[in-house]
């Protein structure tokens, strides 16, 4: 660990700044939170740190033991719309998620080191060639109906994701699933076309979250989950009341959660600065020095892999030609970009989806440079120099707007004409993403590679909303998934990574920290899946007195 140690030095010294540190430590193989740690201690050597010494460190960071129990805590998101549902297969959009992880549960959950951990399985193992798995379940846990979870629950709910005639999104991710059965009440049993090493981590993805057998009166939802449902009304709101009979000791703390959306970004920071929420997802990196200023409320940053990319559909003109793609992608100024929309919180992004943080990033790919005159030399080519390209955003979206408008700026030095169009934030989800053919879209990070590259980047993945079909990158994908051996894997998920950076439909300027906001007597754990600890904020969260 001498690399890490000298790294460290060197922010403390103020060579380094610390964006620079988290990606030096992701490319060390540090997670994040332990990084962050880091960063946030003494100075110390960390040299023949073990994992167990790294989940220590993360422990000591996130150790503040509860006051006391009970109270209320409201939480406001940025977008929400009638189409919300308590359904999982159905789930798109962050509020839809935050809900989840109050009512529900999963097989797995992802630790802050990114791996699978027990949740409503106690344990788990393969077959030498990880195409054949078995999962052990918890007994003992009960459904807010009263029905007693076991194996039919989690046969039935993963037989319902791969129901092509059910769309929900994480099928692609069940493809391979040949048979999946109850040896006993408390044992499943999947068998699998290809090897997946990753399965374990599969079953902590959010559609995965398990509704008892047959269920279907969603708009009355029951899970195993810390809250029962109280009120439910999509797209306004919903109140969710403690579980007495959670299957985990001592938790939830809160008696009850209010989630909501406040769309208008200025009305959100304000109802945080008045007490009248408790918690706030990704605020406005440009209102931070007020945060600051504040006595009563704090940031809640997180570094992640999360994405605000700007989406081309591959098969609709003009974006049907990789010149005009390749042009787009080399206007963007990423070290201003950061810096302007992001104020600093990221790390700069390759236009493919695998962030530093991951272990098969590809660190030997070049970053795409601003270069005007080659973009508008592509342009000429295709026949769209000076050309008009409508770029579809919403205030919703974190750094949406301002980045699309930053983005217009340094394009036209191009010879491209980027119109930025304004939607609402309510119904963005299903009126724009996968609708019109360049806008702004949001990809939280995932739990593995594979999961963010089935899920966008396959040819037959329902959100594969680039319309970007490679069929010799889809079987890059499989194999990958499968590969036993680390390092030809990491050559594996390189390529696809070579493959979408120079053919995809995605810009990616950066990967922005989470930036969320919150009243300093609330406690949360942090999370590098999502905003507001991964979305799971209300699981631990406790109020002090």
């Amino acid at each position: 660990m001498e690399k890490i140690n000298n790294y460290l030095k060197e922010f403390q010294n103020g060579k380094m700044s610390r964006r620079e540190f988290l990606k030096h430590a992701a490319r060390l193989g540090l997670s994040i939170p332990v990084a962050m740690a880091m960063l946030k201690s003494p100075f110390k050597a960390f040299a023949g740190a073990g994992k167990e010494e790294e989940k220590e460190e993360v422990k000591e960071e996130v150790a503040a033991k509860p006051s006391k129990r009970g109270g209320s805590i409201k939480n406001a998101w940025a977008i929400a719309s009638p189409t919300d549902t308590c359904d999982p297969i159905k789930y798109t959009s962050d509020i839809d998620v935050v809900r989840a992880m109050q009512m529900y549960n999963t097989l797995t959950k992802m630790s802050t080191d990114m791996q699978p951990v027990p949740d409503l399985a106690e344990s788990w193992e393969s077959n030498k060639t990880a195409d054949e798995w078995v999962f052990k379940l918890r007994k003992g846990v009960e459904f807010h109906n009263g029905k007693t979870f076991n194996a039919d629950d989690v046969v039935y709910h993963v037989k319902r994701i791969q129901d092509p005639k059910e769309g929900c999104g994480a099928r692609p991710m069940f493809e391979d699933v040949t048979d999946i059965k109850a040896d006993d009440p408390y044992t499943v049993r999947i068998k699998l076309a290809n090897p997946n090493i990753t399965l374990p981590a599969l079953f902590s993805y959010y559609n995965t979250h398990i509704p008892p057998a047959e269920f279907t009166d969603f708009d009355n939802a029951v899970g195993t989950g810390p809250f029962m449902v109280r009120v439910w009304k999509p797209g306004v709101r919903s109140i969710f009341v403690r579980n007495p009979n959670y299957f985990k000791e001592g938790l939830p703390y809160l008696d009850e959660v209010e989630t909501f959306a406040i769309p208008d970004k200025v009305a959100r920071l304000n109802a945080l600065l008045t007490g009248e929420i408790g918690l706030m997802a990704k605020i406005d990196p440009g209102t931070l020095q007020k945060i600051e200023s504040d006595p009563g409320v704090q940031v809640l940053e997180t570094a992640s892999g999360l994405q605000i990319p700007f989406v081309m559909m591959c098969d609709v003109p003009p974006y049907d030609s990789n010149d005009v793609r390749t042009a787009l992608k080399l206007l963007v100024d990423r070290e201003q970009y950061l810096k302007f929309v992001y104020k600093g919180y990221g790390t700069i992004g390759n236009d493919q989806p695998l962030a530093p943080v991951f272990s098969n990033y590809n660190d030997k790919l070049p970053i795409r440079e601003y270069d005007p005159d080659k973009a508008r030399f592509l342009l000429k080519k295709a026949g769209y120099e000076n050309g008009t390209f409508e770029l579809h955003t919403c205030d919703g979206l974190y750094g949406g707007m301002e980045g699309a408008l930053f983005y217009s700026q340094t394009a036209a030095k191009g010879g491209a004409n980027v119109k930025v169009i304004q939607q609402p934030n309510d119904g963005y989800w299903d009126a724009v993403w996968r609708v019109k053919p360049f806008c702004v879209s949001n990809w939280n990070i995932r739990q593995t590679e594979d999961i963010i590259l089935t899920m966008a980047f396959k040819s037959d993945a329902i959100w594969n909303d680039a319309h970007w079909y490679r069929h010799d990158c889809d079987k890059l994908i499989i194999e990958a998934r499968g590969c036993l051996d680390p390092v030809k894997r990491k050559e594996l998920y390189s390529e696809v990574q070579r493959m979408i950076h120079e053919d995809g439909g995605y810009i990616i300027p950066v990967f922005p920290s989470y930036l969320d906001a919150g009243s300093k007597k609330v406690h949360i754990k942090l999370h590098p899946l999502a905003s507001l600890g991964g979305w799971n904020f209300a699981e631990e969260a406790w109020i002090e007195s």
